[in-house]
């Protein structure tokens, strides 16, 4: 017989026992409430008087059974809980939060499917890795098996100082009907040669049984590991995909060309694009300070001063914000660090009269009035190619009107031939010319700065004529397929013969593409978007060929943005206090938020739930080995 002292009344037990409850008073003992007598507080002893007759008799008066007071909760239901949450929490916040998180839940959702909820951090990283992330990579290989595609990678250190190489890849999607860009994986390496970078690449092209004989276009940065003629990754791409297409990442060469243009500019203006926002940047007295100061000097003025970014090289769009935001409150940063200069510690007392000194320079301020129109312009080009969706027509045409109209500031034909202007009668913009003829400087100093003007834009053309052109000709050879020059371009004139699989099919279907009346079929948006144009001929078995050429063509990138957002989402997932997650892990998430970004929540099919099924074994198997 079970032994009975110091034994205590377990509230579990009335979840398996709906007819007992706590002895009232101090006892420890149970009560039945159809039998109503107190029970000894051993389960043995309540199972037994469950079965005793008049136990049963009362039961079967009318009182409701077990059974029929918990109905039985459909497996697939919690599957598809246990699953939703851990994509919740992937995405969401750290795996460790479910610890916690799964007690709420299945304490105030008793009698649901979340009351039977059984999740902790192990089983949900076990569902993140094998479960979630494998069904939806097994989707994306399917929708890229066959197809022409583009790579895109890039090699970034993480906070614990592991080198990741990111891979992502651009092709026509038939599910979604669109040109889209995915993240296929990331690898640790531990040298960046180009031969290591390349096994890399390979290894997870293989993965998803991707050849890179497929491979139609590749992007980069501007490393010669990488992008190099010899010994790089490309070259090697080069090697096994001779018509591969290599196109340097825009956004990159366009905050290069500006890097550049200011080596040229004094180191003054750098001066204060660093240390006047990290004046502000940690400290909220300081910002108090500045907008009491603001207001007096303009009481009419409607909001609050712009806010002083940060500068940092790697940003691509930080440069003219900054700018325009001192530009901007000139006179009201000149006030302030005049104010404060004697009366800060006396450990940055010198380094704000340097400030001060410098805004006093109106030299420095006829600099800052030049570069921001510029610098904001390269930068708005540059936002254009971020886009997850970008017009090409529209690329194109701000590249090209981004080199005319700088090199139209410097430059001037006369009789055919192209000159650089009198220094006099450069174009450096109608504010610039005011303050420069209104500043009181001795005129040997507008001479000086109109010259280092004059040298930036100088570089600007040179290096936007270096970096840009080979992008600029893709560009335009896209174009050649839009819909709208159907009829005007000759089969020999279309770009990149080698992305055709049969170019007699290809030359048949171009011969009659001409004459099929497009407004009928596909309405009278059918020139809008090429994508969705080739895409539905690709739909027609007699322009199957043609239509696929076209999309590989449409699948050549444009820049390598969407790897940048993959860096920027492992910025917020490993960090400092996250700096142990392994790259399996890491991989998996970063998988789960780019592949759920652009999409509907997750559904969760039938094969998500087989394979739920399926882990259950290896769960068991990895406690036993844990514990």
């Amino acid at each position: 017989m079970p032994k009975i002292v110091g034994r205590k009344y377990n509230t579990e037990w009335e979840k398996e026992f709906v007819w007992l409850k706590k002895c009232e008073g101090l006892s420890q003992h149970g009560y039945c409430k159809l039998c109503k007598i107190n029970l000894t507080p051993h389960k043995t002893f309540i199972t037994n008087h469950g079965k005793t007759a008049s136990h049963l008799a009362r039961t079967s008066q009318g009182v409701p059974s077990v059974s029929n007071h918990f109905k039985p909760v459909n497996s697939d239901k919690i599957k598809a809980a246990d699953i939703c949450i851990s994509v919740q929490i992937a995405c969401h916040s750290s795996v460790r939060s479910i610890d916690h998180l799964s007690s709420v839940i299945k304490a105030h959702g008793e009698g649901s499917v979340l009351g039977a909820l059984k999740l902790h951090r192990t089983k949900t990283a076990m569902i993140i890795k094998n479960v979630v992330t494998p069904s939806l990579q097994a989707e994306l290989k399917k929708a890229l098996a066959g197809k022409k595609f583009s790579l895109l990678i890039d090699e970034s250190t993480d906070v614990s100082s592991r080198k990741i190489l990111a891979i992502c890849v651009r092709f026509y999607n038939d599910g979604v009907e669109d040109i889209i860009e995915e993240y296929l994986g990331s690898a640790e390496v531990l040298s960046t040669s180009g031969e290591s970078l390349f096994t890399a690449v390979a290894g997870v092209l293989n993965n998803f049984n991707l050849d890179i004989k497929d491979v139609v276009g590749f992007s980069s940065d501007g490393a010669n590991n990488v992008s190099g003629k010899n010994n790089s990754v490309w070259s090697r791409i080069k090697e096994v995909s001779p018509g591969c297409v290599q196109l340097k990442c825009v956004c990159h060469s366009l905050a290069l060309i500006m890097e550049h243009a200011f080596t040229c500019i004094p180191s003054t203006i750098g001066f204060l694009l660093t240390e006047i926002p990290a004046h502000f940047s940690m400290s909220s007295l300081r910002r108090d300070e500045f907008m009491q100061l603001f207001f007096t000097m303009n009481p009419d003025h409607q909001g609050v001063p712009t806010p002083f970014e940060k500068f940092c090289k790697t940003r691509w769009l930080v440069r003219g914000k900054i700018l325009y935001n001192i530009l901007v409150n000139w006179e009201e940063l000149l006030a302030y660090f005049q104010l404060i200069m004697d009366t800060a510690p006396p450990g940055q007392r010198m380094k704000i009269r340097q400030i001060y000194q410098t805004l006093k320079d109106r030299r420095n301020f006829l600099y800052v009035t030049f570069l921001v129109p510029i610098v904001q312009e390269y930068e708005a080009v540059n936002a254009s190619f971020q886009s997850s969706s970008p017009d090409v027509d529209l690329l194109h045409s701000n590249l090209t009107v981004l080199y005319k109209s700088t090199r139209g500031r410097l430059y001037e034909s006369i009789l055919g031939r192209e000159k650089i202007k009198h220094v006099k009668r450069i174009d450096y913009g109608v504010k610039f010319n005011h303050e420069l003829e209104t500043a009181e400087i001795r005129p040997e100093s507008k001479d000086e700065v109109r010259e280092v003007c004059k040298k930036f834009l100088l570089i600007a053309v040179e290096q936007t004529e270096l970096r840009l052109p080979q992008t600029n000709k893709i560009l335009a050879n896209q174009l050649k397929l839009r819909p709208s020059e159907i009829g005007k371009v000759s089969f020999q004139e279309l770009p990149f013969p080698e992305f055709m699989k049969d170019q007699e099919k290809v030359a048949e279907g171009w011969r009659k593409v001409v004459h099929m009346n497009w407004e009928e079929e596909l309405g009278e948006k059918w020139q809008e978007n090429p994508t969705v144009f080739w895409g539905n001929l690709k739909k027609l078995p007699v322009f199957t060929e043609l239509a696929e050429y076209a999309l590989a063509v449409y699948s050549l990138p444009c820049s390598n943005a969407q790897v940048e957002r993959v860096f920027s989402i492992m910025t917020y997932v490993k960090t400092r206090l996250r700096n142990r997650i392994q790259v399996p892990m890491l991989n998996s998430i970063l998988f789960l938020k780019s592949y759920l970004q652009a999409r509907v929540p997750l559904k969760t099919s039938q094969d998500l739930l087989k394979m739920h099924k399926h882990l259950s074994p290896l769960f068991n198997v990895l406690c036993v080995y844990t514990i």
